[in-house]
């Protein structure tokens, strides 16, 4: 288990600088590498909604200055477009590789940065990535460098009270790695790992999971656990879908099984066809296992405070039309009820809410201004209209599953009309698809223009999700399937005309914002 990492707080003071090898006995391939490394680490560090100050620096017989961090005009965007477009030849004809002199750059910025902020830089959490093959031949010994943080940190000995303000993190590149030169450089902290492998980018995703303490931003809407184990425990998998939920009703004719999304700390959004008018909210429960090391044995069966059905919802409404079942506005959220002492849900790595459009915390996510961006903006960003989204569902055993929501109208209008192909539909003379499907629905499966998995009975209520900006957001509400695809416990192939459709969240925001966003304190902002 690995103590203290790189935390990240909300309105705390980061400076991370990253320091780039680009000397001669660094391959072209391997610095490319280095760069695409350092490029995804601070895209991992900006989706947690921090603004750090950037400095990068590249080096071979001499250190360049990529991003100078005491610039303040420099943000995220034009920190991580200066590396992108930054031309290493500028060190073509240096053959000496000078780790002392580039570590000298970073000390440089530190104390006038010291200077500059007086008493407020005792706060700063300052981080190094240093990207090397350790071979270095000149300029002195680096660790000289590091001892002179330390010393400008106030950091007098090893476990000193303001260790945790200096990190140094030397990521090995290349076949030939000198290990003994990378860890003298390293921080050597008690329980903590500083030295990495460059390697592949699934392995990249593992290990700046390692890095980064996340637990002041287990809150923050869309977060989950990126990397993938190659035996996933049930505890990864709750990680990797931490708002996934399953939801328990008691009938006299037995239970029924739905599932939902976590969207605040004591909402559950699901479907509104999981309930039938007569339900109480006693007779139903959310299985949520929020226990954590430090709060052991809290309740994984929650309690229901109360249902909301989306008023508009009306399963019988066209039944004088012989339409048995229908399906329009089939949301509901779940109020779970609370002790008023602690949180109904405690987030952690393993339980976190999901994004949903058009509120602030969307927003953040998609690291838009939280202020001024529009509903339609997140539209635009969620669901184009260009042809088709990626999405995803998932199933009882936390499979995840892929679709396309069918967008452009052609496609669209073919997947409504198969919705007529629903045995209980099938044989009701003289209707159309529009008597059935709405605007509100999203359409996924079939064959075209990919094979689309499709949902199975006990899958109803679950999130239709997608990434953006290594978020998640629930862009629909599992409903109904034309096609029971699911035969003894099996999902069967893909047919072309089979189809799941899936309530939109764009289409039911006056009843998310009624539910969710007019309480005090809310427990989402609703944007217009």
């Amino acid at each position: 288990q690995l103590g203290r990492k790189i935390v990240l707080q909300k309105g705390g003071k980061l400076h991370i600088y990253i320091i780039l090898d680009a000397s001669e006995s660094v391959e072209k391939e391997d610095l490319e590498r280095s760069r695409k490394c350092a490029l995804d680490f601070m895209d991992k560090i900006s989706s947690y909604e921090i603004d750090p100050k950037w400095g990068i620096v590249s080096f071979a017989t001499k250190a360049e200055k990529i991003v100078d961090i005491v610039d303040n005009a420099i943000d995220i965007s034009k920190a991580y477009d200066q590396l992108s477009k930054f031309d290493f030849s500028v060190h073509q004809e240096q053959s000496g590789t000078n780790i002392k002199e580039a570590l000298d750059t970073v000390y440089k910025d530190m104390s006038f940065l010291k200077a500059r902020m007086k008493n407020d830089f005792e706060e700063v959490r300052n981080v190094v990535l240093l990207i090397t093959d350790g071979k270095k031949n000149m300029g002195g010994t680096p660790e000289d460098a590091v001892r002179q943080m330390r010393a400008l940190l106030g950091i007098t000995n090893p476990g000193h009270i303001r260790e945790e303000f200096l990190d140094i993190y030397v990521f090995g590149v290349g076949e030939d790695i000198d290990e003994d030169e990378i860890n003298l450089i390293a921080s050597k902290k008690d329980k903590e790992k500083h030295v990495f492998k460059l390697e592949n980018p699934k392995k990249l995703a593992e290990t700046f999971e390692q890095m980064i303490d996340e637990s002041d931003s287990v809150g923050l809407c869309g977060l989950y656990r990126e990397s993938d184990k190659e035996s996933e425990s049930e505890k990864t998998k709750k990680e990797k879908y931490p708002w996934h939920v399953s939801i328990t009703i008691t009938r006299q004719s037995g239970k029924e099984d739905c599932k939902g999304a976590v969207v605040s700390e004591r909402h559950v959004l699901t479907s509104a066809h999981c309930f039938t008018t007569e339900e109480q909210a006693k007779d139903v429960k959310v299985i949520i296992d929020d226990s954590t090391i430090g709060t052991p044995g809290r309740s994984t069966v929650k309690d229901v405070e109360q249902i909301y059905i989306h008023p508009k919802y009306n399963i019988a409404k066209k039944k004088a039309e012989n339409i048995a079942e229908y399906y329009d506005y089939d949301v509901a959220l779940i109020e779970l009820k609370s002790d008023g002492i602690k949180p109904t849900i405690l987030f952690s790595k393993q339980v976190r809410p999901i994004c949903i459009p058009c509120t602030e915390q969307a927003s953040g996510a998609l690291r838009l201004d939280k202020k001024t961006t529009t509903c339609k903006q997140h539209r635009e960003t969620l669901l184009s209209d260009l042809g088709t989204e990626d999405a995803s569902f998932l199933t009882d055993k936390l499979d995840k599953k892929d679709v396309k929501i069918k967008l452009r109208k052609e496609l669209k209008e073919q997947c409504y009309k198969d919705a007529l192909k629903a045995p209980i539909y099938k044989d009701v003379p003289g209707i159309d698809w529009p008597d059935v499907v709405t605007d509100r629905f999203l359409c996924t499966g079939g064959t075209d223009p990919v094979i689309d998995d499709m949902t199975c009975k006990g899958d109803s209520g679950g999130s239709l999700f997608l990434e953006k900006k290594r978020r998640m957001f629930q862009v629909g509400v599992i409903s109904w399937g034309n096609k029971n695809l699911c035969v003894g416990g099996r999902r069967q192939p893909t047919e072309k005309d089979s189809r799941d459709y899936h309530i939109n969240l764009f289409e039911v925001q006056d009843f998310l914002r009624d539910k969710l966003g007019t309480n005090e304190p809310k427990d989402l902002n609703f944007i217009k």
